[in-house]
């Protein structure tokens, strides 16, 4: 594609993000408009346009529309040699976000299909930074009842865009939900039982322990450093943090410390 070609595409994908971003704006709410506006270009497309593109999909397809029979991925079986399973060579078209990092592409996908050149020119897009200048920054809602409201009038509510939910987390900030995130959720496999031997002088503070040492690793400005380490007792509930970063061992009862 010659640079002429490249910069008139570069151009009208421009203008594509800024019909995306205003018509987005123009369908929101006046506060809703209004914390859009503060993120990104490139964030501001992706909530713009994955969502309603989620909700259509493909006419009127579902799962049961998907045949696998064909689908092989890179595999088939050999005639010569009792019909093990061999590897193929696949096409691949290479894209390169930077010295680092790279993201191999099937030109030919048995789900997927064929890769089309506004694939290509899309990944490309993402990458320029006349289109989406990279913004490190940070922007924070003030309550969860904004962060509701956005994600409503985005249509990424659960059930929408994004999958129903089967288990519902309405907070995740009170003793029970500590609890349940430790000992039923994601935080399970890094709960440790202590042996009854343990004679440390945090040992009455509950035979359950997660320690998690993570002051040293480096976070971007404006990020609090992490590590902590949470306490529970033979009931599963929570009886202590210790904070890594400022050195202090809060516990229920320590008012707004806890």
């Amino acid at each position: 594609m010659g640079t002429f070609s490249l910069f008139r595409c570069m151009m009208l994908f421009r203008s594509i993000t800024d019909c995306v971003i205003f018509q987005t704006i123009d369908d929101l709410s006046e506060e809703g408009a209004g914390l859009l506006k503060k993120v990104d270009r490139f964030t501001t497309v992706l909530v713009a346009s994955i969502p309603s593109t989620v909700i259509g999909g493909d006419g009127d397809r579902d799962e049961n529309d998907l045949v696998s029979e064909d689908v092989n991925l890179g595999w088939k079986k050999n005639i010569f040699t009792g019909w093990e399973w061999e590897t193929t060579r696949l096409e691949e078209e290479i894209i390169e976000f930077s010295d680092d990092i790279e993201i191999p592409l099937l030109k030919d996908d048995d789900i997927l299909g064929e890769l089309k050149k506004i694939n290509t020119l899309i990944f490309l897009a993402v990458q320029t930074e006349t289109l989406f200048p990279l913004s490190d920054s940070t922007f924070k809602l003030e309550s969860d009842e904004e962060a509701k409201m956005i994600r409503e009038e985005l249509l990424m509510a659960p059930g929408e865009a994004s999958p129903p939910l089967y288990q519902p987390w309405d907070e995740m900030a009170s003793d029970e939900a500590m609890s349940r995130i430790f000992f039923y959720g994601i935080g399970s496999p890094l709960l440790m039982n202590q042996s009854p031997n343990n004679h440390t002088k945090y040992a009455d503070l509950g035979p359950f322990v997660v320690d998690l040492d993570l002051s040293e690793v480096e976070v971007r400005p404006g990020f609090r450093p992490y590590g902590f380490r949470a306490h529970f007792d033979a009931d599963q509930k929570i009886t202590a943090i210790f904070d890594y970063v400022t050195n202090k061992l809060v516990q229920p009862g320590d008012g707004d410390a806890w």
